[in-house]
């Protein structure tokens, strides 16, 4: 049986610092949303739960077809860049038309459903021009970056993770990590995080965490690893120092993130979350592409 057990992500963190609320609803108010007998508002937070914003969307695009070049270069197939930008293209159309059709309210899990679409709200056709030219700008510039060809070039027995899931406890608690591309090459392991956007300072916390699951879940000295970002946007890497400083500082960082996670929102007498303790958030700027903004305001959709 499934339980909703307390962890921590660097993105679950994220959310819990940017609004409480989207946190509580996400985390502890949809759970249990799939179930065939779930209440109305449960469903409801749960489909809302799985829609996303144009931001996201054409990130997980992104991601979506690196890991898919990755994986064909590992079985040493040959890869066509034109093929990749054709099926990036098809499925952009495909997922847009699903949204807009919001049939992601009846199959939640596998209809890609859009805030934009969800609220109504009214774009200009340039704002989704640029996200269709920024997932293939994006995967154009993969194609000539140095990681595509030493990928090309690794023993896939080398490679420990492409965009998979996997978690390690720090401290008790269970510690979620997602690393776009792991691999060792001369005995050093390599974390590879691709990025859509702008650099943004919590990438560097994000990679630091990813550093932290290596050396455990690898057993591996942290000055065996080297750490990158790879802005595809504009094709520009960042090399992440690995420090004793840099380690100390990312273990901090998550004590008392846990910390304040574990404390706010939980009722002292049940010991559970709860709504009343799960104050919205200050900046409102926030709420506009919030996928729960419906529920906050009263704002379903049409």
């Amino acid at each position: 049986m499934l339980k909703n057990e307390f962890s921590w992500s660097h993105s679950r963190a994220e959310m819990f610092q940017r609004c409480q609320r989207e946190y509580y609803y996400n985390y502890y108010g949809a759970w249990g949303g799939w179930l065939p007998a779930a209440d109305p508002l449960k469903r409801e937070l749960y489909i809302l739960k799985n829609i996303k914003n144009r931001w996201a969307w054409m990130g997980d695009l992104v991601h979506f077809f690196i890991e898919k070049i990755s994986a064909a270069l590992l079985r040493k197939e040959a890869v066509l860049s034109e093929q990749i930008l054709q099926q990036a293209d098809q499925a952009m159309r495909r997922e847009f038309i699903q949204s807009r059709d919001k049939k992601y309210r009846l199959d939640p899990k596998n209809q890609n459903g859009l805030v934009e679409h969800e609220y109504n709200l009214t774009l200009p056709d340039q704002d989704w021009k640029w996200i269709h030219g920024n997932v293939k700008r994006c995967l154009t510039n993969f194609f000539f970056s140095r990681i595509y060809s030493q990928i090309k070039e690794l023993d896939p027995s080398a490679v420990f993770n492409i965009e998979k899931l996997d978690n390690f406890e720090f401290e008790g608690v269970k510690i979620y990590a997602k690393p776009d591309l792991a691999y060792r090459s001369q005995e050093k392991i390599y974390l590879i995080d691709w990025k859509t956007g702008e650099p943004a300072a919590d990438h560097l916390i994000q990679v630091n965490s990813y550093i932290l699951y290596a050396e455990k879940k690898w057993r591996v000295d942290p000055q065996q690893i080297q750490a990158k970002i790879v802005y595809l946007k504009n094709l520009e890497e960042k090399d992440i120092a690995v420090t004793n400083d840099s380690q100390d500082q990312i273990k901090n960082h998550m004590r008392d993130s846990i910390q304040r996670m574990k404390i706010a929102s939980v009722n002292p007498e049940s010991g559970e979350p709860s709504l009343a303790l799960s104050p919205m958030t200050q900046d409102r700027a926030h709420c506009k592409w919030c996928r729960f903004q419906g529920i906050c305001y009263g704002r379903q959709a049409k």
